[in-house]
């Protein structure tokens, strides 16, 4: 499975679901490529001071060459399967140019909750800690569903 992560600029919490999805499913027995982009990068974007330290101390890594945040394209929602976002706003942005089957927002997808994650942007390092908690919480609920269901064939 193909999942994408969109948020708002592709530097605070898509970046932390990227790299905490990378690391919870690769010690699973599902085979899951995880990316994140951003809405609206603004040119020269690097991904948060803040997003790399909490990552470092897990040490935690993105699986691209660089810190620099990555602009949304077509080709990117063309190669998920799965395309969440981070809130119903942005979920509503893409709803225009994303299958509809393809597009939900992260905690619905992984909790089956309406709640938005809250962007870490702007916080001290313990706000980009919860984000990092939250996001590492509704993956291990996805991980056990997706067990659960392949438990049950």
């Amino acid at each position: 499975m193909k999942i994408l992560f969109v948020d708002e600029e592709n530097a605070y919490e898509g970046p932390i679901a990227e790299a905490v999805a990378d690391d919870v499913f690769a010690g699973s027995e599902f085979e899951v490529e995880v990316r994140s982009r951003g809405l609206e990068v603004p040119e020269g974007k690097q991904i948060g001071n803040f997003t790399q330290v909490v990552l470092a101390q897990l040490m935690l890594e993105l699986n691209r060459k660089s810190m620099d945040a990555i602009q949304l394209k077509k080709e990117d929602i063309e190669w998920a399967d799965v395309v969440l976002t981070m809130t119903n706003d942005q979920k509503a942005i893409l709803a225009p140019v994303c299958p509809a089957e393809k597009l939900h927002t992260f905690f619905k997808y992984t909790m089956d909750s309406s709640d938005d994650l809250t962007s870490p942007k702007g916080y001290s390092l313990s706000g980009y800690k919860a984000c990092l908690c939250g996001v590492g919480e509704a993956l291990g609920t996805l991980l056990e569903k997706w067990q659960d269901e392949k438990g049950n064939e």
